[in-house]
């Protein structure tokens, strides 16, 4: 009995060690953490929201109306600083961006994308779902980074409107070809965002 807890016990230990040394793992479990904690956040009954959202309404030549609601979900930035300014900072703490949601549309076709990030402003995480046409299907991305590199690319299809699970096209630890202006312009809004987030945050009246 002792041999088979000592078994069991070392098991468990070497399970975990492995799942700490696999990245996409550990930003599987961050990202859902995250959130859990922004539905939470979201709820009526929720604690007191913290984001920015910036709602973009334009009527584009060829496709109509056109409208933008994005999402950037921030985390205070642990004080380091003198204690006696301790008191300044819980009124007025640094931020960092942990998570950017942008939904819209052109025309009929709609798109959502997310953006999970880590402490230091590397891009963790793509989330996105693409109609790049009414004919066309619908394309599912997930995109995985250690320290700001591609370590795998996932794409999945469905047809339009169908309600269905996504199914897997390709998983590996490379883009193709066929999708790498896809990850270009991922990887082009990350950059966006961190611009957007750093002028609101010199902007907002505190």
């Amino acid at each position: 009995m002792k041999k088979l807890f000592i078994s069991l016990f070392l098991m468990l230990v070497i399970a975990q060690g492995a799942a700490a040394q696999d990245p996409i793992a550990q930003i599987r479990k961050d990202y859902t953490e995250t959130k859990r904690g922004i539905d939470e956040m979201m709820q009526q009954d929720g604690w007191p929201p913290c984001y920015y959202e910036l709602t973009i309404v334009e009527n584009l030549p060829g496709t109509g109306p056109h409208r933008e609601n994005i999402h950037i979900f921030y985390d205070d930035v642990p004080y380091e600083g003198p204690e006696e300014e301790e008191g300044d900072y819980a009124l007025h703490p640094y931020h960092w961006m942990q998570m950017v949601t942008a939904k819209y549309n052109f025309a009929a076709r709609e798109f959502y994308e997310e953006y999970f990030f880590d402490r230091e402003g590397h891009i963790r995480f793509i989330y996105a779902r693409w109609a790049p046409s009414i004919d066309d299907d619908e394309h599912e991305f997930r995109l995985y980074y250690d320290q700001g590199q591609l370590i795998r690319f996932m794409v999945g299809t469905r047809a339009v409107g169908s309600q269905e699970k996504f199914k897997q096209e390709y998983a590996g630890k490379t883009c193709p070809k066929d999708y790498s202006w896809q990850r270009e312009s991922f990887e082009e809004r990350c950059q966006k965002w961190k611009h957007l987030f750093e002028s609101v945050e010199a902007s907002v009246y505190y």
